[in-house]
C-alpha cells in the first residue's frame, strides 16, 4: 500500500482523535496494542507517517506511540477530499495559445500587470507600519502571561510540572499526582528528575530534550521538551506499563490557572531517586521434564474465558482453534495444518514447532492453544500460539501477511503473557 500525500498530513499537522467509544487503542510500531488510549477530541501532533500491517499509522509522540488513522479525523473521507481540493486550487495550469499571431498583446498584458503589481506593493508596505495584527493567544500563553512569563517558551521546568500536577488531579483526582497536586497547595513537596526511571519492570527513557518526573516507584511523568513547551507532550506512566499521553497546550485548557503559581514555587526537584524495593529469590526446584507442565480442557476454558475479556481490552474479537479442522486467518495461514507445511521463523531461526496440547511429540515449542484475531481489512490478522517451551509458558504472535515463512516474535504484551503462566501453571 503507497502512501499517498495528498490523503494524509504532514509531519507537524495537528490532528484530532475521533471516537465513538470515547477512547482510541494505541499502539507500537510492529502494531502491538501498548494498552494506553488517546480521548476522542483531544489533538495530537503528527510526527511520522507509516504503514504497518497494510494499515496507515500516524505517530503522534517522540517516543514509540502510533495511532491508527481510522481514530482520527483524517480517517473521514470529507477531511480528505477537502485536503485534495486545497492542494489542487494551489496548482497553476499553464496557458495555451492557438497560434504566435498575439504574442506581442500577451507580453502587453503582462507588463502591464507586473507594474500594477509593483504599485500595488509599494502603496501596501506604506500602510503596513499603520495595521497591528493580533493573532488569538492559546490557552498555554495565557497560562504562561498568568504565571508572570512573557510567552509559553519562558515556562519553567516548575511552571511545567505545577499544569501537569493540575492536570492529572482534574483528570485522576485520587492519583499519586492529585494528592501531590493537593499538598504543593500549601507545603513544598519534592518531585525526584532524571533522564530514566524504571517504574516496576517499565523502564522509561526522556526525549533528548526532555525529563523524566517520577513522584513514587510507581507513578510519574514525561516532558518531551522543556525547551519548547508548545510543541512539548506530557506523558504519564506507572509500574503496569500505562501510558496516557496529551499536549502541553491540550493540558493548559483544562486546569485552574489561579492555582498555578502557588504550587509552581512550592515545587522542588531532587535529583535523589525513590529506591526500588528488592524482591528476596527463593530457590526453587523445577522439573525438567516437559510433562511437568500439563494442558487440559480446564485450563483451555479458562483461557478462553480470559481471551473475552483481553478481546475487549484490546478492542479486539478473537476466534479459538477448537481442535477439529483448521482456523483460517486473513492472510491465508491455516492454523494447526500450516506447522507441517510451512517453516517458522523466530529471531531469524527456523524453529520446531507443533500442535501439541498433550506435550508428547519431539519439537522445541508445543501449541497448546491458537488464537485468532482478523480486523476484516485484506491479510491483517494478530494471530497468538500459547505454547510450552522448555517447560515455560511462552506466547508466540504472528502477524505474517506473505512470504515462504511464517514469522513469529514473543508477543511483547506483559498482560497476556502474564496471565497465561498463571493458567497454564
Amino acid at each position: 500500500m503507497a502512501i499517498d500525500s495528498l490523503r494524509e498530513p504532514n509531519p507537524g499537522d495537528t490532528i484530532r482523535v475521533v471516537c465513538p467509544d470515547n477512547y482510541a487503542p494505541l499502539y507500537s510500531a510492529n502494531g502491538e496494542r501498548l494498552g494506553e488510549t488517546a480521548a476522542d477530541g483531544t489533538t495530537a501532533t503528527v510526527r511520522e507517517v507509516k504503514e504497518i500491517n497494510d494499515q496507515i499509522y500516524y505517530r503522534i509522540s517522540n517516543q514509540d506511540v502510533w495511532i491508527p488513522k481510522s481514530f482520527t479525523n483524517w480517517g473521514r473521507p470529507e477531511v480528505v477530499e477537502r485536503r485534495k481540493k486545497e492542494t489542487e486550487s494551489h496548482s497553476v495550469t499553464p496557458l495555451k495559445t492557438k497560434s504566435h499571431k498575439g504574442w506581442w498583446i500577451t507580453a502587453l498584458i503582462i507588463i502591464i500587470v507586473v507594474c500594477g503589481a509593483v504599485a500595488l506593493s509599494q502603496n501596501s508596505q506604506s500602510q503596513t507600519s499603520k495595521v497591528v495584527k493580533h493573532e488569538p493567544q492559546s490557552d498555554l500563553v495565557k497560562v504562561a502571561k498568568k504565571m508572570g512569563r512573557t510567552s509559553a517558551n519562558k515556562l519553567t521546568d516548575k511552571d511545567i510540572a505545577a499544569i501537569a500536577l493540575a492536570y492529572s488531579n482534574r483528570k485522576d483526582g485520587g492519583s499519586d499526582l492529585g494528592q501531590v497536586y493537593e499538598q504543593a497547595k500549601t507545603k513544598p513537596v519534592k518531585i525526584a528528575k532524571a533522564d530514566k526511571y524504571k517504574f516496576g519492570d517499565y523502564q522509561v527513557s526522556a526525549p533528548q530534550k526532555g525529563a523524566v518526573y517520577v513522584l513514587s516507584r510507581q507513578t510519574g511523568y514525561v516532558v518531551t521538551n522543556l525547551t519548547k513547551p508548545e510543541k512539548a507532550d506530557l506523558v504519564f506512566v506507572n509500574d503496569q506499563g500505562r501510558r496516557k499521553l496529551v499536549s502541553l497546550l491540550n493540558a493548559a485548557k483544562l486546569v485552574n490557572k489561579e492555582d498555578l503559581t502557588p504550587i509552581s514555587q512550592n515545587i522542588v526537584f531532587t535529583n535523589k531517586l525513590p529506591v526500588a524495593k528488592t524482591k528476596k529469590k527463593t530457590a526453587k526446584k523445577t522439573k525438567t521434564n516437559v510433562n511437568s507442565l500439563a494442558w487440559n480442557s480446564t485450563k483451555e476454558k479458562a483461557l478462553a474465558n480470559y481471551m473475552v475479556t483481553f478481546g475487549k481490552m484490546m478492542q479486539q474479537k478473537y476466534v479459538e482453534y477448537r481442535g477439529s479442522g483448521n482456523l483460517k486467518t486473513s492472510a491465508g495461514q491455516e492454523y494447526p495444518a500450516i506447522f507441517q507445511k510451512t517453516p517458522f521463523m523466530l529471531n531469524g531461526k527456523r524453529i520446531s514447532i507443533s500442535w501439541d496440547p498433550q506435550l508428547k511429540q519431539n519439537v522445541a515449542y508445543h501449541v497448546v492453544s491458537i488464537f485468532n484475531y482478523n480486523r476484516g481489512s485484506v491479510e491483517f490478522h494478530i494471530t497468538y500460539l500459547f505454547c510450552i517451551y522448555n517447560n515455560q509458558p511462552v506466547v508466540l504472535c504472528d502477524q505474517t501477511t506473505n512470504g515462504s515463512n511464517v514469522v513469529v516474535t514473543i508477543t511483547k504484551n506483559k498482560i497476556l503473557s502474564e496471565n497465561f503462566a498463571k493458567i497454564a501453571r
